[in-house]
């Protein structure tokens, strides 16, 4: 006679088919692998970062788009020549989508490369690419500026074209490495 398994009131995964289940457990082991893959990666950088010269710079941004208005945060690794790489988090601010159960998240990686810079401000497209509620791949082209407020200060405002619409975006950066 096989043995019954009551499953323990605090398990997450009581409810869900075996199937869905697996699907659960490989997001949550997926999600973990990427947060150390990027503690890593980030902790390299910062060693490059303060021996180079280049900068490492956070920021927190609001994004008008037919989503919705949402709010995340990026975090980039800024070269010598312009260009910057990094990763962002965007989810609707109400936290509710009529599209969307996960109230439109949007993740992934950008590139930047300044073209343009004239004293305290400067021009660059960018690109991001990603995910978006964990299933559909987005990439939305834009362009961006950026004014220099303090030595490790900027403003940023930003459009791009997102699900055919265009986007209107604002936020402020703090240049942690220089």
């Amino acid at each position: 006679m096989e043995a019954i398994r009551h499953p323990h009131p605090f398990d997450p995964l009581r409810n869900i088919p075996k199937a869905s289940a697996r699907k659960v457990k490989i997001m949550a082991l997926s999600r973990l692998l990427i947060i150390w893959l990027t503690t890593l990666l980030l902790a390299m950088l910062l060693g490059a970062a303060k021996a180079s010269g280049q900068g490492i710079s956070t920021s927190l941004i609001t994004e008008k788009t037919i989503m919705g208005q949402q709010l995340g945060g990026a975090l980039g690794y800024e070269l010598k020549s312009g260009l910057e790489m990094g990763v962002f988090y965007q989810k609707n601010l109400d936290n509710y989508s009529e599209i969307s159960e996960y109230g439109y998240e949007y993740t992934g990686l950008y590139l930047s490369k300044i073209l343009f810079g004239y004293e305290d401000i400067n021009l660059a497209p960018w690109i991001r690419a990603g995910v978006s509620d964990r299933n559909n791949v987005v990439v939305v082209p834009g362009i961006r500026m950026q004014a220099q407020l303090q030595p490790n200060l900027m403003l940023q405002v930003s459009t791009a074209l997102r699900a055919s619409e265009a986007t209107l975006g604002i936020g402020i950066a703090y240049k942690i490495t220089q």
